[in-house]
């Protein structure tokens, strides 16, 4: 009996189907194999390889590194965005300030409770809003209402100071601020005079760009001591400096700067009469006007503004009236665009059709002043002024030639 060897099985070459790719670690994109076995059990070959890149996939990478770098090199160029910075003056020291507003109180009593949303109450717009709606000029700290307006409404006496020169003014509803005045001299010599009893409706501008003024509320102007000359000195250097410059260069400032240029002339403190016998034109410098304050012969005027009340029914029209003046402004901007723009190309069209009758021109005059000569040359050649008489004597008339039904 004879021995058969055992041979192994047969196998079956399991059919390779394409899978979904996937993508290794070197980002490349690899294909998976999906192995389907003899007995329904899936399994999944992956097949590791590097892919060589057509050209058009380099042209491709190249161009996407082209793109980036010009990028980069426009960030890296244009730099920093140019914001304008609203420029305001230096700010006494805090305790300062805190030693001027404890008269009025903790702050807890001092400061209005306001109950308006929040979006009513934090209502911001341009000076030009309020003073189209309620009337009074746009520079003016407390303008006058126009006729026309007053018989609208029943508000008076606003007030709009700036946070350039007063930059402890309160910059929220209801708070309490103060407000600066180069002229402090005055006001030590009338610390005992009669309180303004004015109630000012506030609205202050925001240290930002564009400019947008905020309803604060209703509040007292109390004149208070000006800065001593103890704390004056223990300001910052900066903060003197602006300020001093200020005196010179604004308007407000006039009264400071005729009295220390007076009193350094004279060597004696002006009077009245001095101060106003002068034009104004003498100038001091910001040196004279630091060294006055520093010697204690000027102060720098501190004022108070009390809170008293806060008018809801004023900030709700604010509200309710500014989308309606927002649009009617923008409208009335794109139109006013669109007349400059308009006048713009009439202007270089109405340009280019003058300049060419007058080349025209030019060569017409040019062409019958080279006839003339033409026509002088051959009156004189053909032996006198006879000639020329008779050709211009002569009048050149059209006749026609007759036909064989109509003979001449």
């Amino acid at each position: 009996m004879h021995a058969v060897k055992d041979e192994p099985k047969e196998v079956q070459i399991p059919m390779v189907q394409p899978g979904p790719t996937r993508t290794s670690a070197l980002g490349l994109g690899l294909p998976t194999l999906k192995v389907k076995l003899e007995h329904g059990v899936s399994r999944r070959l992956v097949i590791d390889y590097i892919e060589v890149p057509s050209l058009a996939l380099l042209e491709k990478k190249r161009k996407r590194e082209q793109l980036e770098e010009s990028d980069v090199k426009g960030l890296a160029e244009s730099g920093k965005p140019k914001i304008k910075k609203l420029k305001i003056l230096p700010n006494i020291d805090l305790a300062t300030i805190c030693r001027r507003l404890d008269v009025l109180g903790p702050q807890s009593q001092r400061d209005l409770d306001i109950k308006l949303p929040g979006q009513v109450e934090c209502l911001a717009a341009p000076h030009a809003f309020f003073s189209d709606t309620w009337g009074g000029g746009r520079v003016s700290t407390c303008p006058n209402i126009g006729k026309d307006k007053a018989k609208e409404h029943q508000y008076r006496d606003f007030m709009y100071p700036s946070i350039e020169y007063n930059p402890a003014l309160p910059l929220i509803a209801g708070a309490a601020g103060l407000i600066f005045e180069a002229n402090g001299l005055d006001d030590l010599h009338n610390i005992d005079g009669d309180e303004d009893p004015t109630e000012y409706r506030l609205i202050v501008k925001l240290p930002q760009q564009p400019a947008l003024w905020l309803y604060i509320g209703q509040c007292l102007y109390l004149r208070g001591p000006p800065l001593t000359q103890q704390e004056w000195l223990s300001q910052d250097p900066k903060l003197k400096s602006a300020w001093s410059r200020a005196v010179i260069e604004q308007a407000w400032g006039r009264t400071v700067r005729i009295r220390v240029y007076l009193r350094k002339q004279l060597g004696r403190e002006p009077t009245p009469q001095e101060m106003a016998e002068d034009s104004g034109e003498t100038k001091a410098t910001a040196e004279d006007i630091r060294k006055a304050f520093d010697r204690g012969d000027e102060f720098l005027g501190v004022a108070i503004l009390k809170p008293v009340g806060y008018d809801e029914e004023f900030q709700r029209q604010n509200y309710e009236r500014f989308p309606e003046w927002n649009r009617i402004t923008q409208d009335q901007k794109k139109v006013k665009d669109l007349a400059k723009k308009m006048k713009s190309k009439k202007g270089s069209r109405a340009q280019s059709p003058n300049t060419a009758p007058k080349s025209k021109k030019v060569e017409r005059r040019d062409s019958s002043s080279e006839i003339e000569q033409m026509t002088d040359d051959n009156v004189e050649s053909d032996g006198g002024g006879e000639m020329a008489d008779r050709v211009e004597a002569k009048d050149i008339r059209y006749i026609p030639r007759g036909t064989r039904t109509r003979p001449r």
